[in-house]
């Protein structure tokens, strides 16, 4: 198990060879630096996500209205696009195996200003 002879080698070897033993020492510092801090932030990413997602059911979705982007069927581009209850009754009828449906209604109230102009505004919007 222990020959000194072998040993005695490899010291030899490694007093010759200094700048590649302390280059191949750095390498493998390096590595395992890496190594362990990839799986840290691995680690991290994923504690972090799960919190964020932790009131979320596993097989939910979300939809909201926002502008479109095209005109359509005689219709201008960048028109507003509101939900309202008709839309999830629209969607519990077309969709086959949906299960659960419901709506939450979502306000924003903020304060806008453009030069010298400010105004109110507060806007209400469907969500499923």
């Amino acid at each position: 198990m222990f020959d000194k002879e072998k040993w005695g080698e490899i010291f030899q070897s490694i007093g010759k060879n200094k700048l590649r033993t302390v280059l191949t020492g750095f390498a493998v510092f390096w590595g395992i630096f890496m190594l362990v801090l990839l799986l840290g932030l691995g680690a991290g990413l994923r504690n972090g996500f799960a919190h964020n997602f932790r009131n979320t059911a596993e097989n939910s979705i979300s939809i909201w209205g926002n502008e479109t982007s095209k005109v359509w069927n005689g219709l201008p581009a960048n028109r507003e696009i509101r939900l309202n209850e008709e839309d999830v009754e629209a969607l519990r009828n077309s969709i086959p195996g949906l299960q659960n449906i419901s709506g939450s209604y979502r306000v924003w109230r903020g304060t806008a200003s453009c030069n010298t102009a400010t105004t109110s505004a507060a806007t209400t919007s469907m969500v499923w």
